[in-house]
């Protein structure tokens, strides 16, 4: 449950989509490097932290922005687009990270290699990362309005 949906009043929702974003980028570099056991206070606890807030605040935030955008009429196919964007790339964006992991084990040292689930995280740093840059060029704030125009 997020309690950060006030802030949206408050703070542009754009720098709130960023701040989240930029915290899962955080996240996943700690795990890039969190290849042993003993890692796990100082890597991945902390990168657990900072990606579940980072996942909170994009998530919520993203809904926020994108129903403040569209009209109230075509309110309920906004929210059915979206969370079927979100559950298909879920699903395709698990399936590569599986894929990415299983294939890099299988080549550089098996299970019990740390290589595949760092490769796999590199994968989704590099994501995350071409999510902050679209967020930073393509979110525009002056479209906000547009939306009770068309009520």
């Amino acid at each position: 449950m997020s309690f950060t949906g006030s802030l949206s009043r408050v703070i542009n929702s754009k720098w709130l989509i960023l701040t989240g974003e930029g915290l899962c980028i955080v996240a996943t570099i700690l795990f890039v490097f969190a290849d042993r056991p003993e890692r796990y206070w100082p890597f991945i606890f902390p990168a657990f932290v900072l990606g579940s807030a980072g996942a909170m605040l994009t998530y919520t935030h993203t809904n926020i922005a994108i129903f403040r955008t569209s009209p109230s009429s075509m309110a309920g196919t906004v929210g059915a687009i979206f969370n079927g964007a979100l559950q298909l790339g879920s699903a395709v964006g698990i399936s590569a990270v599986g894929s990415i992991e299983s294939s890099v084990e299988a080549t550089h040292g098996g299970p019990h290699s740390y290589a595949g689930r760092a490769a796999s995280f590199w994968f989704l740093l590099a994501i995350v990362c071409v999510e902050f840059i679209s967020m930073l060029v393509f979110y525009r704030r002056s479209k906000e309005g547009l939306a009770q125009e068309f009520d």
